[in-house]
């Protein structure tokens, strides 16, 4: 067995190293089982070793292929993560705005884009945005390698890339596709411990086991992920890290203070039970469920999170909450600690706190949240209500009654950004509608979810007329 592996390992090696045309290979069924294994590695500064008291794998149904290299590809996909992270960036533009942005600039004085220099020697980038979609266009320079005049197009209408080193370029670069059915792996007393001079870190893990079923996995050159459909389970029990003196000594007063609510008196974090399943679709959306018990309290996890064509931009969640409960005494200090900072978007539900948050997520913090959601929905709707008590005001001195109009924007003489006239549910990023059929105001966010407030204009004749209702903010279309 170890031989079979070991020249498919050369194979593979040989095959990578010295350009074939192509090479595909099958894998029916394998398993392995091992006990008290153990492995010793030392370096010059340190020393270690990694310890398992049971390991056991299957691997089943596995089918690899490589194809033919071209170059094309791989240049183009440095533009093709910064169109990405320029749409994400328009979005929030606009959202904060209420207007699109036309060049980088204005992004990165927002503060909502990086473009790194080496980037903009070899491409520059224009921007055509608006409420029905447009393009994001790249045009590669002289310091390009490719050479210059090379054009790359984001249809965001479509969401697809087009031009220069795409598949209707009729290029196809070097990939990587695999097929696997099911992998799955379970070990039980894992010890890893190294010694770098006097300072110790190990981890301890009681029970580890995971399963990975149904990827269809396509990888091009660079780390360009054109497609990666998978579901996978990974649970963690017993787990025990010693952190090692030197990194405790840099943290500052504040972060000591966190660590020591995850931590004992030796400086040991311990987490009871960890496990998490996701699946990740076509689309690029991962679905993420988990569970994390502490011995502060436990912690659940639900997430929709989605990732751009080459997984490597930031990530944007159309919904995170966490639900912490079972709160320990110290953990219910350590969460009103934090539901006292702003940037937090604690809420407190009985005994335990929620989490709640949509939008992208960059190196810093995470931004448009549903808080800040709610308050810019919220700023909206007041201007609504008293729009609509202004006007009641006017009718009842024009003909002797208060009334309110049939559309309720008719009550606001300067309309909210993204506002459309549309009779119909909103169905763009930040849009803002009446349907007169369900007579329901809907809002959709950053994050595609769809609000609605229900509307009742009221009766405008005879004895008993009056002004109707205005309902509170609810998910969804309304009826």
């Amino acid at each position: 067995m170890k031989y079979r592996i070991f020249s498919l390992l050369i194979l593979s090696y040989h095959t990578m190293t010295f350009s074939q045309e192509s090479l595909k290979f099958d894998i029916g069924n394998s398993s392995s089982s091992v006990s008290d294994f153990s492995i010793e590695f030392e370096k010059r500064d340190y020393k270690g070793t990694v310890k398992f008291n049971q390991l056991k794998s299957t691997l089943r149904d596995i089918d690899f292929s490589f194809g033919k290299d071209y170059l094309k590809n791989s240049y183009a996909s440095e533009a093709r993560t910064v169109i990405s992270n320029i749409n994400n960036a328009s979005k929030m533009y606009y959202q904060t705005r209420g207007e699109w942005p036309t060049e980088t600039d204005q992004l990165e004085q927002a503060g909502q884009l990086n473009v790194s220099r080496s980037t903009k020697l070899k491409w520059t980038f224009d921007i055509q945005l608006s409420d029905q979609g447009g393009r994001i266009t790249a045009t590669s320079t002289e310091e390009m390698s490719g050479g210059a005049g090379h054009q790359i197009v984001y249809d965001a209408d479509m969401g697809k890339f087009g031009g220069y080193g795409s598949s209707d370029d009729r290029y196809e670069n070097e990939y990587f596709k695999f097929l696997l059915g099911v992998i799955s792996a379970n070990a039980v007393g894992i010890n890893i411990s190294i010694q770098e001079d006097i300072n110790d870190f190990y981890i301890d893990i009681g029970k580890f086991s995971y399963s990975m079923n149904d990827w269809d996995i396509d990888i091009a050159q660079r780390d360009m992920i054109r497609q990666m459909i998978m579901s996978a389970k990974i649970e963690i029990q017993n787990l025990k890290i010693l952190v090692p003196r030197r990194i405790l000594n840099e943290l500052n007063e504040e972060q000591v203070k966190y660590f020591r609510y995850f931590s004992e008196n030796n400086g040991e974090i311990i987490v009871k039970k960890l496990s998490i399943d996701f699946t990740l679709d076509s689309d690029r959306y991962f679905d993420i469920r988990g569970i994390l018990d502490l011995p502060i309290g436990k912690a659940k996890l639900s997430a929709i999170m989605s990732m751009g064509r080459d997984f490597n931009e930031n990530p944007f969640f159309k919904n995170l909450q966490i639900d912490f409960t079972s709160l320990s005494p110290l953990g219910k200090s350590l969460m009103d600690n934090l539901n006292n900072a702003s940037e937090i978007p604690l809420e407190k539900r009985g005994v335990g706190y929620t989490l709640q948050m949509a939008g992208f997520l960059n190196d810093r913090h995470a931004i448009s949240l549903i808080k800040a959601e709610d308050a810019a929905e919220d700023a909206v709707i007041s201007s609504i209500r008293a729009g609509l008590e202004n006007y009641a005001t006017e009718k009842l001195m024009e003909n002797g009654r208060r009334s309110w109009p049939t559309n309720p924007w008719d009550a606001l003489e300067t309309k909210p950004a993204g506002y459309a006239t549309t009779d119909a549910n909103a169905a763009l990023d930040g849009q803002w509608r009446f349907n007169t059929r369900t007579e329901n105001i809907t809002h959709i966010r950053a994050d595609n979810t769809i609000w609605h407030w229900d509307y009742d204009k009221g009766t405008h004749s005879g004895f008993n007329s009056d002004i109707g209702s205005f309902g509170s903010r609810q998910e969804g279309v309304g009826d």
